[in-house]
Order: C-alpha cells, then structure tokens, then sequence
C-alpha cells in the first residue's frame, strides 16, 4: 500500500505541475481511488483465505491469484492512462 500512496502522492504532485484539465483530474482521482480500493479488496480476500484454511488448497490459490490479478490489471491501466495524460504535457515542456 506504501506504493500506491506514493504512485498517487506523484500523481497529484504532476497533476499540479503540469496543470492538468478538471477532466484529468477526475480521471486521476478516480482512478488513485479504484487502486486503493481494489488494493483493499485484494488485502480482505487474502486474509479471508488465510483465516479459511492453512493449507495450500487450488482454490484458495485461484481466490488469491485473482485478486492480486485485479490490482495488477487496474495498475497497468491506470500506468497507460497517466502516460495519455502526461506524456503530452511533458513533450509540450521540452519544446
């Protein structure tokens, strides 16, 4: 969760910097929250499976790796989406 809070602090500070858009905004901010509460999720599955059973069991793995799978697929999205909003700005400063 430290990462994502970091991720999110660097989100916002670029977000000033580069004087993002209200629309921007909206899209960063909503997806900073999506992560951390598909984080949270994933955290609540896993502790659910462990408090189920101590044993390595295929469909404990399945919950696990699905959940974990879900915030990874949300961070890559969210990585593209910061890069369509970014990376016009920082093209636009280096000119």
């Amino acid at each position: 969760m430290i990462i994502i809070g970091l991720a999110a602090i660097v989100a916002i500070l670029a977000g000033f910097i580069f004087g993002i858009s209200s629309a921007e905004w909206f899209f960063v901010l909503i997806i900073i929250g999506l992560i951390a509460a598909t984080e949270m999720i994933n955290t609540a599955i896993e502790a659910l499976v462990d408090l189920v059973t101590t044993k390595t069991h295929p469909l404990a793995k399945i919950a696990k790796d699905t959940a974990s799978s879900a915030t990874l697929i949300l961070s890559m999205t969210a990585f593209v989406g910061a890069l369509v909003v970014f990376v016009p700005k920082i093209i636009e400063l280096l000119k």
